[in-house]
């Protein structure tokens, strides 16, 4: 929210900007038949964030889980696949190389 704000944007208008991105990504999700809970709710409704928000909209097509919105860095790999594969891994292999994906 702070570089539209940055922007000249009216708070008033970000915080409907705001509100509006969290509420697409549930609309995203609720359209796939993703089940989401209260608490993931809650945590998309409170987001201002707007690279967050950006980024949750941008995954919600993807995901299989509401959960997994929280679940993935900010490039869409799984944070235990990138701790393995910075751990070393197998010969350098990804953990989804090893798995076929």
């Amino acid at each position: 929210m702070e570089s539209l704000l940055a922007e000249g944007w009216p708070e008033a208008w970000v915080e409907a900007w705001a509100q509006a991105e969290a509420e697409s990504v549930l609309k995203i999700l609720q359209y796939r038949g993703v089940a989401v809970s209260d608490e993931v709710r809650e945590r998309v409704m409170a987001c201002r964030d707007e690279a967050t928000l950006d980024r949750w909209l941008f995954r919600a097509p993807y995901v299989s889980s509401a959960e997994e919105l929280f679940d993935l860095d900010a490039d869409g790999e799984r944070s235990e696949e990138r701790a393995a594969e910075s751990a070393g891994g197998v010969d350098g292999e990804s953990d989804l190389r090893k798995r076929g994906a």
